[in-house]
């Protein structure tokens, strides 16, 4: 028996296990008042179609040990049998003092998810990453971590890419309005071998990702670049904040860093900011993490 499948067994005996446990009553949180030194922001309203509701997952881990040692191994043969040994994706990395796999692009996730879903294994999305974050289930901060890609028009950067999502979405009968964001979870993607696409791979929907949605609309990532956030004004079903500021206060010194077209990636950085203004797709560097989650939530389909 592969150390994958030992590990899937493990995960379902700890689910089961944090299931019939008797959950925290914690206490009521009453809703802030309106904070009069908000900034002026674009219309951050909630989404217009809201994301599916976060369901519980038993654990949250990195890449690391026997486990990632065997992972990264087939991750490298998929890579080359399937994507032709593409640049973008030889970018993870084992690093045998640390004993975890480093590096992180989209790209790369996607196929890491690629991989781990049919073990009941997924990576995290952006409201996943933050009830990480929450409940200090891993040690997020001093690295980054990537979630999602944002999609906000036809245009550049990665123009190419953003105008094929943009064709994929109008063909399924669910046409992306222009000049606003939506998050698409890495989770829900997949690549394709393309030619003609940076980096010779283009992202495919998956039908889930559609039907379900796991895609959502966030008007707050075209708020102001820079923007100062709350840690406590969080979107539990979106991990997004739910208003910015201009000025960093006490308390609201975590920043949205955003732009106003074309595709970029959504990732936590490394002083836990929102980052949904990269364009850069296939960068990678040693400090990136795949965040992988296991459970009840990590065996929902996609």
């Amino acid at each position: 028996m592969s150390n994958f499948d030992l590990y899937k067994q493990w995960a379902e005996r700890y689910a089961q296990r944090v299931s019939q446990e008797k959950p925290d009553k914690g206490k009521g949180n009453k809703e802030p008042e309106p904070d009069k030194n908000a900034g002026t922001n674009p219309d951050v309203s909630p989404a217009s179609n809201t994301p599916i509701p976060q369901i519980p997952f038993a654990s949250a881990f990195f890449l690391s040990g026997d486990f990632g040692k065997d992972f990264l191994k087939e991750y490298e043969r998929v890579v080359k049998v399937d994507y032709n040994d593409a640049s973008a994706l030889k970018i993870l990395k084992w690093n045998s003092t640390k004993k975890v796999v480093e590096g992180s692009n989209p790209y790369a996730v996607i196929v890491a998810n690629q991989i781990l879903q049919p073990k009941n294994i997924r990576t995290a999305t952006q409201a996943e990453l933050e009830a990480i974050l929450k409940g200090n289930k891993l040690p997020l901060q001093n690295q980054y971590e990537d979630s999602s890609l944002v999609w906000r028009s036809k245009g550049n950067p990665n123009g190419w890419l953003a105008l094929d999502f943009y064709d994929q979405f109008r063909g399924a009968g669910k046409p992306l309005k222009e000049n606003t964001a939506y998050v698409l979870p890495l989770y829900g993607l997949s690549l394709r071998k393309e030619n003609k696409a940076p980096n010779k791979l283009a992202f495919n929907l998956k039908k889930e990702l559609l039907d379900t949605p796991l895609y959502f609309e966030a008007p707050i990532l075209n708020s102001k670049h820079g923007s100062y956030i709350n840690s406590s004004e969080m979107d539990a079903k979106t991990g997004l904040p739910t208003k910015v500021y201009d000025t960093d206060v006490p308390g609201k010194n975590r920043q949205l860093w955003t732009r106003n077209s074309g595709l970029s990636r959504l990732f936590l950085n490394w002083n836990l900011n929102i980052n949904s203004n990269d364009d850069d797709l296939a960068d990678s560097g040693e400090y990136g993490r795949v965040v992988c989650i296991s459970g009840v939530a990590a065996a929902q389909k996609p």
